[in-house]
């Protein structure tokens, strides 16, 4: 990435002849590291002064100043315009002029190795490709997906343009951002996954729709997005949302243009240093967006959208033809989103998608920790993979996990993705909610607003800090016993219920590794008590060892249960996983199976897959009459549910209810759904 504090040419760099210029002859070097000369010496610029220069010279063409504030702070709004202002003088003094008469266009005429590689006679060519390779090598796209974008399709222009050039030489690639070549069939199966749902909602529809598609940052969903919109023959035109109705909508228009492949006036107005450039006229915009093809405006970062801004997306979707706008947010985001375009919630006009967790069967064979694990991934290696990375493609990208179950820190990269998680949904407040983090399993609000004191909160303030972080999901309610119904999984939450904790362990995590041991000593301390099962004596169970090895792989539904439980639904069964820290308290889960009115005798085929350096989970049978909590019976296994192979536990029915009890920090429990007699 580039340095904000400035880039500057090496000693060594070579010296590349420029083309006639007005002013002193400007060059940038865009293969490996980014060098930007004048008059063949090196310049110190900031990094998102040197992400101009490069997209400009690149590109050959004028820049709007709307659209270049929006390419550089695409969150800023007209902050933006006065941050660019400030740039362009600094680039002055090192003279660099890219408007002349303060007009409202900017411009660079610059060289690049490519034009030295074309002027050179094929027998000179040689040593220089050589050392053309890894294009834009630290490009810094400033976490926009525009320039993201845009980065990417240059990567492979200048690659393919040297190799042209030289003979069809192969040059190595550098690595696209983000996307590694072992994501690509985690992100197609993504892509897999949701595609059907597209496909659904816009069927046969000759109107406007809105989907909102929710994923967490680094979960696939720009990539997969990508995919399924290339299968529905749609356009995608990108956009970041901003608060401004004006920017926002210039923006549009700018990028719609270079989608449709439309040119742009050569002639643009100057305007005074002070004036912000006006947005184009509505004159133009709709009818470039009534005459395209087949269309999508993907709104990234939707969750920044102002109700001045959302007049934009209430402008698409009252045109008069058919029209895909992604919004594309946060879980956090997704209740601000649905307060600003909620009122377009209208049967077939208002879709919400979600980026689903990945599953056992999307993880790749070799590619996925091809570092680690060698050779075919078993299914229980795919699970223990599954539940260490919470199903969440950023933590395989950041840290695939190892053959052993057990894990140590994260890695840096993947705690400061969920600390900036954190930080999109709760800002400055991230400070205040890491503190929460040690406390050990789930947490009185109580315990939670003595904690948020001690660190100099307000009881007000903290009050409404808890309430923020059960709105963007950061933190749940749970109970000291969750009731889940299957086979519907309908999960029953007490309204009463008080206790608090992380819904994912790994930002729970990635905040409490940022503490430092002041702070971990004077903060940790015991929390309420969450009770265990105690076992009481009732009718006996037999536990043998089963003849029937079912097939654990193949979930098609992941349903996260309060508590850190996840359920993983087959056909013939489910799945239930849990990652916790050793040292916290955990809810009991009780699974209740529905048992038909006749039946006398039961089954279950239950598989305990072996965890090393775990706590050994509670796992018993609740069998009664009338209301569990006063008259189920305990019953113990006959003999230890041994981990490692498949056992058939069976007995007979005394009531109307058949449950499952499980409470475990660390846990891989596969289940089959029970028969009756």
């Amino acid at each position: 990435m580039l340095r904000e504090n400035g880039v500057s040419a090496s000693p060594d760099a070579i010296d590349y002849p420029c083309r006639a210029l007005t002013g002193p002859p400007i060059t940038v070097k865009v293969f490996g590291k980014l060098q930007v000369t004048v008059a063949a010496e090196p310049v110190k610029i900031s990094g998102r002064a040197a992400t101009l220069l490069t997209y400009l010279a690149l590109e050959g063409g004028p820049l709007h100043r709307t659209t270049a504030a929006q390419l550089l702070w695409p969150r800023a709004g007209a902050q933006g315009l006065r941050n660019l202002r400030v740039e362009l003088t600094a680039l002055r003094r090192q003279g660099i002029e890219l408007s002349p008469n303060r007009s409202s266009s900017l411009s660079l005429q610059a060289v690049t190795e490519l034009d030295d590689l074309q002027q050179r006679k094929v027998k000179d060519q040689t040593h220089l490709v050589a050392a053309l390779t890894h294009p834009l090598q630290n490009f810094n796209d400033l976490g926009n997906p525009v320039l993201a974008s845009w980065v990417r399709h240059q990567r492979q222009r200048l690659t393919q343009t040297v190799k042209q050039l030289s003979g069809s030489r192969v040059l190595p690639q550098a690595p696209l951002p983000l996307v590694l070549p072992s994501d690509q069939p985690l992100t197609q199966w993504l892509a897999e996954r949701v595609l059907p749902e597209f496909q659904s909602f816009i069927r046969g529809t000759r109107h406007p729709q809105l989907a909102v598609y929710v994923g967490r940052p680094g979960s696939g969903r720009r990539e997969s997005l990508e995919i399924v919109l290339a299968r529905l023959g749609l356009t995608p035109v990108e956009i970041t949302a901003s608060a401004g109705l004006d920017s926002l909508r210039a923006l549009l228009l700018v990028n719609l243009r270079a989608a449709l492949k439309v040119g742009v006036p050569q002639e643009v107005r100057p305007l005074p240093l002070e004036q912000e450039p006006q947005t184009s006229d509505l004159a133009e915009l709709v009818p470039l967006l009534m005459q395209a093809g087949p269309l999508a405006v993907v709104v990234r970062s939707a969750e920044h959208l102002s109700k001045e801004a959302g007049q934009l997306i209430d402008l698409l979707l009252g045109l008069a033809r058919s029209l895909l706008v992604v919004a594309v947010t946060t879980p956090a985001g997704q209740t601000r989103l649905e307060q600003v375009l909620g009122h377009h919630d209208q049967p077939g006009w208002f879709h919400i998608i979600h980026v689903p967790a990945l599953t056992p069967e999307s993880l790749p064979a070799q590619d996925i920790g091809a570092s680690s694990i060698s050779g075919e991934l078993d299914a229980e290696a795919r699970f223990e993979i599954i539940r260490q990375t919470e199903g969440f493609l950023g933590a395989v990208r950041c840290q695939p996990p190892i053959s052993a179950p057990v894990r140590g820190r994260l890695g840096q990269r993947l705690q400061r993705i969920l600390r900036a998680e954190i930080a999109a949904a709760l800002g400055p407040d991230l400070a205040y909610v890491q503190t929460l983090a040690l406390l050990p399993g789930p947490f009185s609000e109580a315990t939670a607003l003595g904690t948020l004191g001690q660190v100099g909160l307000e009881t007000s303030r903290a009050a409404q800090l808890l309430k923020d972080t059960l709105q963007t999901g950061i933190l749940e309610r749970v109970d000291s016993v969750l009731t889940v119904r299957l086979p519907e999984v309908q999960v029953r939450l007490p309204d009463a219920a008080r206790l608090l904790c992380f819904r994912s362990e790994l930002q729970r995590a990635a905040l409490a590794g940022s503490l430092d041991a002041g702070d971990r000593h004077r903060l940790k301390y015991p929390s309420c008590t969450v009770p265990t099962v105690v076992q009481a004596s009732g009718a006996n169970c037999t536990l043998t060892p089963s003849a029937i090895l079912p097939n654990i792989l193949q979930p098609h539904e992941t349903v996260q249960l309060p508590g850190g439980y996840v359920l993983l639904a087959r056909a013939c069964g489910w799945t239930l996983l849990r990652l916790g820290a050793a040292d916290h308290a955990v809810p009991r889960l009780e699974l209740h199976f529905a048992v038909p009115a006749t039946a006398q005798h039961w089954q279950l085929r239950l598989y305990l897959q072996d965890l090393p350096h775990h706590e050994e989970p509670s796992i018993h049978i609740l069998n009664g009459a009338g209301s569990l909590s006063r008259q189920a019976s305990t019953i113990p296994w006959p003999q230890a549910l041994t981990p490692g192979g498949w056992a058939l536990a069976e007995g007979t029915l005394q009531g109307r209810h058949l449950v499952l009890s499980v409470q475990a920090t660390n846990l891989i429990l596969h289940l089959e759904r029970p028969e009756f007699a």
